[in-house]
């Protein structure tokens, strides 16, 4: 599941039995549609675009990602690829077949790093009728793993609740809508420079296409953002990104639209490191324009924000 991008930090919680996470119990999820029950004698948080379990008694964690596939064939393909990350040091790998678990998951055994400590765990997929799935991560070091962590994992998958998201979370913003934070909330911002590249190893030297800079900004309509760049490192959001503002609160930061001396309308990201940007909003022939380039404006479906 190659989407799935984890922070440096899980290295941290790896060995740890000690966590200072909050939430036990049942979570509910309305901005996706879902609800689930966290295993008695484990709690935990929202940690990046995903929520990370850990217990006070019992070694390892468990980690919690959406995923875009809506078949158990493009789930099963996607498991048996493992989970690769070079920039955090990740390299799971399948250490059994791939399972059918139900009739709306996958489910394997899998070994190998986190952040170069050697792991085992057991990871899980969910489809879901309604829209992003849910992907299930138990893992620990491999002397302290046992049939708990499979357990656990199904134990979780077990009490997934899926249902059609609110209107409010799932309502699409009106591109000719003064109101920046109505516009806004709940969506997610894709600059992408595009650049022709050529394949000297084909005949002709034919031309790929590519890119050289992307940027994606996740507007979650509680006020805070997810945010990925290749120049700009904040949270765990995809490949070479990593995670520094985990226990500071959700996402990277908070975001919050104002007007600048001359009345233009401005987007702030405040990161919990402290860095500020700021763009000019600009929606000319109702296409979206940040600091005077034309960003993508999504909100549903393999490019809706992620607020998890």
């Amino acid at each position: 599941m190659k989407r799935i991008s984890f922070a440096l930090f899980l290295a941290l919680l790896l060995f740890c039995s000690s966590v200072l996470a909050q939430q036990s119990g049942r979570v509910i999820l309305a901005e996706l549609g879902m609800e689930f029950v966290i295993p008695e004698g484990w709690v935990g948080q929202f940690a990046g675009e995903g929520f990370m379990m850990g217990s006070y008694t019992e070694p390892g964690f468990i980690y919690l990602s959406t995923h875009a596939h809506n078949s158990i064939s493009a789930l099963t393909a996607e498991a048996q690829k493992g989970l690769s990350d070079p920039t955090n040091g990740i390299f799971l790998q399948p250490a059994g077949s791939v399972q059918k678990w139900k009739t709306n998951g996958v489910a394997a055994p899998y070994t190998g790093t986190l952040s170069g400590q050697s792991v085992q765990a057991y990871l899980m997929g969910l489809t879901n009728p309604h829209g992003l799935g849910i992907m299930i991560l138990a893992a620990t070091d491999p002397p302290n793993y046992s049939q708990r962590y499979p357990e656990l994992a199904e134990e979780i998958a077990g009490s997934f609740v899926f249902k059609a998201p609110s209107q409010a979370a799932t309502a699409a913003p009106q591109s000719g809508n003064t109101d920046w934070n109505y516009l806004l909330g709940g969506t997610r911002l894709t600059y992408m420079n595009s650049y022709n590249s050529i394949d000297y190893s084909n005949p002709g030297y034919t031309t790929g296409g590519g890119y050289s800079e992307k940027e994606v900004i996740d507007l979650c309509k509680a006020g805070y953002f997810n945010y990925s760049s290749a120049s700009f490192m904040s949270v765990s959001g995809g490949a070479g990104v990593s995670g520094n503002s985990v226990g500071q609160g959700r996402g990277a930061g908070t975001w919050k639209v104002g007007k600048d001396a001359s009345g233009q309308s401005i987007l702030t990201l405040n990161f919990y490191s402290g860095e500020v940007f700021q763009y000019t909003l600009s929606n000319p022939n109702k296409k979206m324009h940040l600091n005077g380039k034309r960003y993508y404006h999504t909100w549903t479906g393999e490019n809706a924000p992620n607020c998890y």
